[in-house]
């Protein structure tokens, strides 16, 4: 698989190994819009509406620090990925962000947090989140599901469901103005975490060859008798000038 695009990730060397170069991944992040997926309602079901959780840390003893916490559900080959991005604000700058895949190191961060700021609302076995509670989100269901037909709607690998998504009710059916930011930088999304290099590079390589509808490989995949065919010329003069008699 032949990767261009203006940015690195960190499965990129991987292709250091030899590439298939019939096989091109057009990686550009950018921000769609969709006015509807299909089954996104029994998403939002179970996560409720992806938006910003502000946990105030005045209460910890300081009105200078704050942490923005964001669930967010990460599209890749196939399956959705549910995760928290939890960014923390000193005196109104970033001072560090991470992501979590799964309830128990989530919950350790609380707990941590807890221990550190001694916080009056973090009583001892008080913390905001159980364990439990976490994985009634990162153990839902619907996250076993394939959504292949997302990604061939989305026509991305990978994708980020944004965090300022909105859901609306109508009389049929819930109707999203669902904002979709394709081919995110994994590795601003700590996914080493859950897949290595080799693993996300494969598993890429599989599905744009496999499941995508990938002009551009199709192209490069014709050899010089199919092009001519393909454009209507004659295969004995391919793309030369046939004579005037």
């Amino acid at each position: 698989m032949k990767i261009i695009s203006k940015y690195k990730d960190y499965y990129d060397g991987v292709q250091a190994f030899g590439i298939d170069k019939n096989l091109i991944y057009n990686r550009k992040e950018e921000i769609i819009t969709l006015d509807a997926l299909p089954n996104y309602g029994s998403l939002v079901d179970v996560i409720g509406v992806l938006g910003i959780i502000i946990l105030e840390l005045d209460a910890f003893g300081t009105e200078k620090l704050y942490l923005q916490v964001n669930r967010i559900v990460i599209g890749f080959c196939g399956k959705l990925i549910p995760a928290y991005q939890i960014d923390e604000y000193f005196e109104g700058n970033k001072r560090s962000s991470h992501v979590y895949y799964n309830a128990e190191n989530l919950h350790d961060f609380y707990r941590k947090i807890h221990e550190k700021q001694n916080c009056w609302e973090f009583e001892e076995g008080c913390l905001p989140y159980s364990v439990n509670d976490l994985n009634a989100y990162f153990k839902a269901p619907i996250f076993e599901r394939d959504f292949t037909e997302w990604f061939q709607l989305i026509q991305s690998p990978i994708f980020l469901v944004h965090n300022k998504t909105k859901v609306t009710t109508t009389e049929d059916n819930r109707r999203s103005n669902i904002r979709i930011k394709k081919n995110p930088i994994l590795k601003n999304l700590e996914f080493y975490k859950i897949r290595d290099a080799f693993t996300v590079h494969q598993e890429i390589d599989q599905f744009i060859g496999g499941v995508l509808t990938n002009s551009e490989t199709q192209k490069n995949q014709l050899n010089d008798i199919q092009k001519v065919k393909k454009h209507g010329f004659d295969e004995n003069y391919g793309f030369r000038t046939r004579p005037k008699k």
